[in-house]
């Protein structure tokens, strides 16, 4: 099962599954590890956004699975790379027990600590990018921006990007070609020509290396900046 963190109500969920399962049957689950929160280094938007919407740790994954009458037999942390990006991923073995116990729920004390640092470090991230925002803000020069989603609207919201002499945002997805964010029209890349020599700024979350390639395979010049 790795579905648990999208879920509304995980708890009823767990509950729904203990029922499905034999005596002695096992549940096998997977979930982002929230207790190594501090090793994770993509942006915001991938991790808390509208599908993730439930945390865990081994601590607060154990504590949910005892109240379903769940034992956990084995669990692992594991570092998933993912686009370049390293994903913490907890891999736990629980049993279904038939016996009644009493459930000692235990405190997490510890992944407000590494979440609370990798907030830290996104900060510092945004930091830096808005130094090279601000360089283009003073010289109003025109832009292009290559991303339309979660990512580049948080950079739209938190740094001073809005303020950029923004042409047009292009997306490989055709049905977003025609909209606008802001007032600005988004087009597909087949739009930009070798004519155009505006600086391209890359705002993707986890594929901007694909898309610096694309650039190139599509014979563009222009100056590429990655965000």
């Amino acid at each position: 099962m790795g579905v648990i963190e999208h879920l509304y109500d995980p708890l009823q969920a767990c509950l729904k599954i203990r029922d499905y399962l034999k005596k002695d049957g096992f549940l096998f689950l997977t979930v982002p590890d929230c207790l190594e929160m501090d090793k994770v280094t993509s942006p915001i938007p991938d991790q808390f956004n509208l599908e993730h919407i439930n945390y865990f740790s081994s601590i607060s994954l154990e504590n949910m699975l005892k109240k379903c009458g769940m034992e956990k037999i084995a669990d692992k942390q594991i570092i998933h790379i993912e686009n370049g990006y390293p994903q913490p991923i907890l891999v736990c073995v629980f049993k279904k027990i038939n016996v009644k116990v009493v459930s000692v729920i235990e405190k997490d004390l510890f992944s407000s600590v590494s979440i609370k640092k990798y907030f830290e470090d996104q900060q510092r991230n945004i930091e830096k990018i808005n130094a090279t925002i601000d360089e283009l803000i003073v010289s109003n020069e025109p832009i292009v921006i290559w991303g339309t989603g979660s990512y580049v609207m948080s950079l739209l919201e938190q740094t001073n990007l809005v303020k950029c002499n923004i042409l047009k945002y292009i997306d490989n997805n055709s049905l977003k070609c025609g909209k606008e964010i802001l007032g600005k029209p988004i087009d597909l890349p087949s739009k930009l020509t070798a004519m155009n020599t505006e600086k391209i700024i890359i705002c993707s979350m986890l594929h901007s290396t694909q898309i610096v390639n694309q650039i190139k395979e599509m014979g563009l010049n222009n100056e590429v900046i990655v965000l």
